[in-house]
């Protein structure tokens, strides 16, 4: 195998094919487990973090059929998992603005990337080996613990290639590294290519998270219970380790191969696995949640999601340690705190940093308890202009963040799980819009401020719901492209005597509301009046008392004793909180945005305190979407 392995690179990189365009290579000499994937997203995030338009290509391992498959456009997987791969799935899941392709050459996804998705830096995932392309940057990530394997090549080892070969690399990245760790990289690795700096770095963990909602699973409630733990990845021994640092047992365990596709015999002899052992959860990887993603056992399943942190770098003998990393706990031992150690400490930071925590109506109860201010989207977009803090934390989806940092350029916004994306924000790419209007040259373009920075840089003005009818109407156009949301598009051109052009994008959690949603509440409260959301279907806003924004929602509560409220269920803790002799119900209990319930109290402090989830936003984009948003505030007056 070794004397193959090395006529076929050698043979392979005779003739290299050069693109033009920026490429980086993630590779590693051994098979699986080096840590390769939360790399690749790791530099995703940075290089967009930016400016650059990033592509991930890879081959897609695993996935069923071959050619050139466009995973996500920059917004979401657009295909199934078993046509992309888990880990490319996986990617497009954490890497929101990422475009992702597979390709069975990757020349033709890179071609596809760059020509089709305007890709302008490439990470080229599992390429190593890949010689016959030409690239700017060669990263090989190692595992620290065992950095060559066993020292054999396939099929007696986990060797790709004889060690010497690392020497083509221009970036070493040694994962999870422990004290004993980076001296056997420096005894194993270092030698072999003394001139390329090594990256020390180390797994750490960020959230629990129920796979079927979407919802963040509290720490404590999940060491509470019998736990299975399930996965199916190349170091099944590590995921175990780190479930022991968090303080999770293991009731039972299953494990299954790299990569494994899961069938229905193994459900159910996972399931069997549940019932003797009694387990209440079980516990498994992002990589294995993709796989599991439609299966719904008796219990809940969690996923641990995991990121990649940088501790040390050496170059030519010297090292350097990151400014911020090991200076703050990890967001795992803030779990570990009471809500009013966590809330006493919040109090320092911001005192400490000059910070603001403003947080959305329809956060997690502890999340609105320790916010500075609650609001809607214009509401936290107004804050967001008002305070004197140069920090500003915010607690809400992707594109509230975003508009704060718009609004503020001096300022640090941090969002404390950048996870926590909107999907109707999502509905709508900036290059699709563009198209759109082409089709329509008189209409002005009004964004609702849940789109994302590069769509409010391509509107003429933005709104929210509280204000949409207002700015319609100002508007100086007859024709208006309303964007993205169709109900509220419906409700404010009900208003108006404008054309509204409506794009076909919605609010899950309102749109699903029906009218006969509104017939079982007055039974079940009669005489009690009922408002719901401008995002709600038309039927159900004809079968409403009131139509309001959440802020005017809010109003309502003050001015009736009781009260149906048709929105996400956050607000209804909220008004149950602010007006206790008063009685409010949800339209729905199960009108919940899973998105809105990811940031919990410790992901705030544990944001404030390392600075982690800083928003950025490249300056082109950010000043043309501060004349949309500035725009709007300036017509709300």
């Amino acid at each position: 195998y070794g004397i193959l392995a090395s006529f076929s690179l050698w043979l392979r990189a005779v003739r290299p094919v050069a693109i033009d365009v920026p490429i980086i290579s993630v590779g590693n000499l051994t098979v699986g487990g080096t840590g390769k994937t939360p790399l690749v997203v790791h530099l995703a995030r940075r290089l967009m973090r930016k400016g650059r338009v990033v592509a991930v290509v890879s081959r897609g391992y695993g996935r069923r059929g071959r050619g050139t498959v466009v995973v996500s456009r920059g917004d979401r997987p657009i295909v199934p998992w078993l046509k992309a791969g888990d880990e490319p799935y996986l990617v497009a899941l954490l890497t929101k603005g990422a475009r992702v392709v597979v390709s069975s050459r990757r020349t033709d996804g890179i071609r596809c990337a760059v020509q089709n998705l305007g890709a302008d830096v490439i990470l080229l995932d599992d390429a190593f080996q890949h010689v016959q392309l030409m690239r700017d940057l060669d990263i090989v990530t190692a595992d620290a613990r065992y950095p060559v394997g066993n020292g054999f090549l396939l099929p007696g080892g986990a060797l790709r290639e004889h060690p010497l070969g690392i020497g083509r690399a221009d970036l070493i990245v040694a994962t999870r590294c422990g004290d004993e760790g980076a001296r056997r990289i420096a005894a194993t690795i270092g030698p072999l290519v003394p001139e390329a700096p090594i990256v020390e770095t180390r797994m750490k963990a960020v959230e629990l998270w129920d796979v079927s909602t979407g919802l963040t699973v509290s720490l404590s409630e999940v060491r509470e219970r019998a736990v299975l733990v399930l996965s199916s990845i190349a170091d099944p021994a590590s995921f175990d380790r780190t479930l022991e640092r968090l303080g999770i047992r293991a009731a039972a365990r299953v494990t299954f191969p790299d990569h494994h596709r899961y069938s229905r015999r193994d459900f159910a002899a996972i399931e069997e696995e549940i019932r003797v052992s009694q387990a209440a959860t079980v516990l498994t990887t992002e990589k294995d949640a993709v796989r599991l993603s439609e299966w719904r056992p008796a219990v809940p399943v969690v996923a641990l999601g995991i990121e990649l942190a940088v501790t040390r770098s050496t170059w030519r003998g010297r090292s350097s340690e990151p400014s911020l990393e090991g200076e703050t706990m990890e967001l795992e031992e803030y779990a570990k705190l009471s809500t009013d150690d966590l809330a006493a400490r919040l109090e320092e930071l911001k005192r400490e940093k000059n910070a603001v925590v403003l947080g959305h109506n329809y956060q997690v109860t502890e999340v609105q308890m320790v916010a500075d201010h609650l609001g809607d989207s214009l509401r936290l977009a107004q804050l967001a202009t008002e305070t004197d803090a140069a920090v500003i934390v915010l607690c809400g989806v992707d594109f509230m963040a975003e508009s704060a940092k718009i609004l503020n350029p001096g300022k640090t916004v941090l969002h404390p799980n950048d996870r926590a994306t909107c999907p109707m924000a999502a509905m709508v790419p900036a290059r699709d819009l563009q198209a759109f209007r082409a089709d329509y040259p008189d209409a002005a373009v009004v964004s609702y401020v849940n789109t994302s920075a590069e769509v409010k840089a391509v509107s003429d003005v933005c709104c929210t719901s509280s204000n949409a009818v207002e700015i319609v109407r100002k508007v100086d156009a007859d024709e208006i492209i309303f964007v993205p949301d169709k109900n509220l598009a419906a409700y404010v051109a009900s208003k108006t005597e404008k054309k509204v052009i409506p794009w076909d994008g919605y609010c899950y959690v309102h749109d699903g509301f029906v009218a006969e949603d509104v017939g079982l509440a007055r039974g079940e409260h009669p005489g009690v009046p009922v408002v719901v959301h401008p995002e709600s279907p038309p039927g159900v806003i004809d079968a409403a008392d009131f139509v309001a924004s959440t802020g005017g929602m809010m109003k309502l509560a003050a001015e009736h004793e009781e009260l149906i409220v048709g929105t996400e269920v956050g607000l209804v803790d909220r008004m149950n909180r602010e007006y206790p002799d008063r009685r409010f119900y949800p339209l729905s209990a199960f009108a919940v945005c899973r998105t809105m319930k990811m940031i919990d109290l410790p992901q705030v402090v544990w944001s404030l305190e390392s600075g982690n989830h800083v928003v950025e936003i490249p300056e082109e984009i950010r000043a043309r979407a501060e004349g949309a948003l500035a725009r709007m505030l300036e017509l709300s007056v």
